[in-house]
């Protein structure tokens, strides 16, 4: 037996196994459905849309809309197409992808983590950190063209490097246009570039929604840079 479908959201991650073959059962199908359906009302932080789409998951499977599936591949794209459709989010995605799953399944050990960040550390040099393009424009107004938020751990120098260049400007756009996102500690650490942290509050950036068996966890991020 292997272990081929992923299926994510954010935090969420649902492990499903197949048989050797690449073609599906209807066995299979059926609980790949209910495996979802379980950690969806688990983990899915919107309580109205994981109602919708845990719904309309199990009236397609219910009414036989999955049984002409016989390819792990075609199930991806009609999974995602589904989940897409009701929840509208960029976060939620199904991969087929068994090489993923068989390296990620095991439990990691410090040895393994930190090949996987040195892994995560050369992926993200290969982009610059995700800092793209940097000048001076006319009237001295600085320019910063900047695609993803990359671990800090490896971007807080190119980030320095960046606002040091820029700091005699009078002003400075920051151009976000493409950004995929990234570490909102990251986000938090650009963003300090430009408040007071000599003030006695500081503002939250971002909120972070999720549930983690049933229960809904809020977040609010600051960095320590925004306090005294």
């Amino acid at each position: 037996m292997k272990n081929l479908f992923l299926i994510f959201s954010l935090f969420l991650f649902v492990h499903l196994t197949y048989g050797q073959s690449n073609n599906l059962t209807q066995k299979e199908i059926n609980e790949t459905v209910d495996s979802l359906c379980i950690a969806l009302e688990k983990n899915y932080f919107d309580k109205n849309l994981c109602k919708s789409l845990v719904q309309l998951l199990q009236e397609y499977r219910q009414n036989g809309k999955f049984s002409n599936i016989n390819s792990p591949t075609l199930f991806e794209i009609k999974l995602d197409s589904i989940i897409r459709g009701v929840t509208k989010d960029d976060h939620f995605k199904v991969v087929y992808d068994e090489q993923w799953v068989k390296e990620n399944s095991k439990p990691k050990n410090t040895k393994q983590f930190q090949e996987l960040l040195e892994s995560e550390k050369a992926e993200s040099k290969k982009i610059n950190y995700g800092f793209q393009e940097i000048k001076i424009l006319g009237a001295n107004i600085g320019y910063l063209k900047f695609t993803s938020f990359e671990n800090p751990e490896f971007a807080a120098h190119t980030l320095a490097n960046s606002m040091s260049f820029l700091q005699n400007t009078d002003a400075i756009i920051l151009d976000l246009r493409n950004n995929t996102g990234g570490y909102t500690e990251m986000m938090a650490l650009v963003c300090s570039y430009f408040l007071n942290t000599n003030e006695d509050w500081y503002i939250p950036l971002t909120e972070m929604r999720l549930m983690k068996n049933g229960k809904e966890i809020r977040i609010a991020h600051k960095d320590p840079l925004f306090s005294n």
